[in-house]
């Protein structure tokens, strides 16, 4: 189902990356308990199960240098994504997140991101689909 929302080719590679993608956001779910072995958390996702957008974004590593997080820009009630796809083009410096309620506009947002390579590895863009103030007051790490 995710293929055919996403206009994605059922079994390749793109849509293996965004299916296990999927499958990692619905297992650090903070709703969902950890697992008896305890969770440690990573990078991104801490155990307390907020969501670090600063962590996912890294700028990439210049020689001798370490990398430090990019600056992230967040657009509330994105709905198709035109307006931060063009943002997230026309300056690849910051990172460009979108959070849509709708997950019909989630997935048209999310199709004009791989469309125009905005969701590839190392991209400048992401999206959320939900509501915005649960992830800002809950889900998001501050």
């Amino acid at each position: 189902r995710l293929c055919e929302s996403f206009g994605l080719t059922k079994g390749s590679k793109e849509a293996e990356v965004v299916r296990a993608a999927f499958a990692a956001a619905v297992k650090a779910s903070p709703g969902r308990r950890p697992k008896k072995s305890g969770r440690k958390g990573s990078k991104a996702t801490p155990a307390s199960g907020r969501l670090d957008l600063a962590a996912l974004f890294p700028r990439p590593e210049a020689e001798g240098e370490a990398s430090e997080a990019r600056p992230v820009h967040i657009e509330l009630c994105s709905g198709n994504g035109e307006w931060l796809c063009a943002q997230a083009l026309r300056d690849r410096s910051p990172a460009w997140v979108a959070c849509e309620l709708r997950f019909d506009r989630g997935a048209r947002c999310f199709q004009r991101f791989a469309l125009r390579g905005l969701a590839a590895k190392g991209a400048n863009a992401a999206l959320i689909v939900g509501d915005a103030w649960d992830a800002l007051a809950r889900r998001l790490r501050p």
